[in-house]
């Protein structure tokens, strides 16, 4: 009843970190659930932190569910995950673009480089 105060704002978007380890079925099922209300629309943060500890099906199961997915902007930017990270971009697997920053020296944005990513996959 009161997932409304964990909106963002006025919007029905309730953003999720999840833990960094393999999801159990009873994690999945629930955000599953959560996903599948209609009263909040799931997204899921930083998805690309995840993807090493769960099975392939997972995220298909929440997508199918209605969550939507965010990665951050470093997943488009390094040689090792860009591959991966256009490869769920074409495939509508990535919904939402996050900068992660959190100061101007350790995490500065480096959302211009993967903008720069995006539009050179675009061409």
């Amino acid at each position: 009843p009161d997932l409304k105060k964990l909106r963002i704002k006025d919007s029905k978007l309730l953003l999720l970190e999840m833990p960094f380890c393999t999801w159990g079925e009873y994690a999945v099922k629930e955000v599953c659930d959560l996903a599948g209300q209609g009263s909040i629309t799931l997204v899921l943060a930083h998805i690309e932190r995840y993807l090493g500890y769960q099975k392939p099906d997972v995220l298909y199961r929440l997508l199918d569910s209605g969550a939507l997915l965010q990665c951050n902007a470093s997943f488009f930017c390094s040689f090792l995950t860009k591959p991966r990270a256009l490869g769920m971009l074409r495939n509508g697997m990535i919904h939402f673009l996050g900068s992660d920053t959190h100061n101007l020296t350790d995490r500065a944005p480096n959302t211009a480089k993967a903008i720069s990513a995006l539009l050179q996959y675009r061409s």
